[in-house]
Formats: structure tokens, C-alpha cells, sequence
């Protein structure tokens, strides 16, 4: 079971799939013959989420253009998640816990959004 991330790129629609990987906007490189997202690509972050709330280890990212279909296999990458749970957990208890505790001490409803 894999974790399966279309992405059709509008600014790049009538590009080649792979120019279209390789764009900033996008995020992805080309090492050593194999292409794979960078790890400050917004979309790296958007499926190695995924791949964790799924206990999933790959995903197939696709690009989809009129010129053709690319699809790259991205792996788990379970130092890079450690990281990001670690922040994740701060934000939480220093934004979101402080916030809700305060409500619930001085008695006032949490708000639903």
C-alpha cells in the first residue's frame, strides 16, 4: 500500500512532466539519474504527513501535465517526521494547551471553528 499525490500543475500544464517536477514551485530535484522532492518542498512535508497519519511507508507523487505523466516514489523518512512531531508537540503545548487551559480554568466554552 502506497500513499497516491496527483499534482497537476497549472503554470506548468503545457511543460514536460519532468520540467515541471524540477520547478521551484513544485520542488523537486534530479540526483543522480532518479528524480525526488526536496525536503523544503511544501509538498515533501504534505506526504511524509501522510505517509505517517497512514503508517504508510512510500508514496507515489504524480505530475500530470498535457505533455505527459511523471510519477516519482518518495520513502518515509522517519528522522525528518521525529523532527517535525518534536516541533509539532511544542507548538502544541505552548500555544493550543496554555490557551485551552486558560479557558477551562476561568470557565469559559471552547470555541468551535
Amino acid at each position: 500500500e502506497v500513499v497516491v499525490e496527483y499534482k497537476f500543475p497549472w503554470t506548468h500544464r503545457l511543460s514536460d512532466a519532468k520540467e515541471a517536477f524540477l520547478s521551484p514551485e513544485i520542488g523537486g530535484m534530479q540526483v543522480a539519474g532518479h528524480f525526488q522532492l526536496k525536503t523544503t518542498s511544501k509538498y515533501y512535508h504534505q506526504v511524509q504527513m501522510q505517509m505517517f497519519v497512514l503508517c504508510l511507508l512510500s508514496c507515489d507523487f504524480v505530475i500530470w501535465t498535457t505533455k505527459g505523466i511523471l510519477t516519482v516514489e518518495i520513502a518515509y523518512n522517519v528522522g525528518f517526521m521525529n523532527a517535525i512531531l518534536l516541533k509539532l508537540e511544542k507548538f502544541w503545548i505552548s500555544q493550543i494547551a496554555t490557551l485551552l487551559i486558560a479557558q477551562v480554568s476561568r470557565n469559559m466554552p471552547v470555541q468551535n471553528q
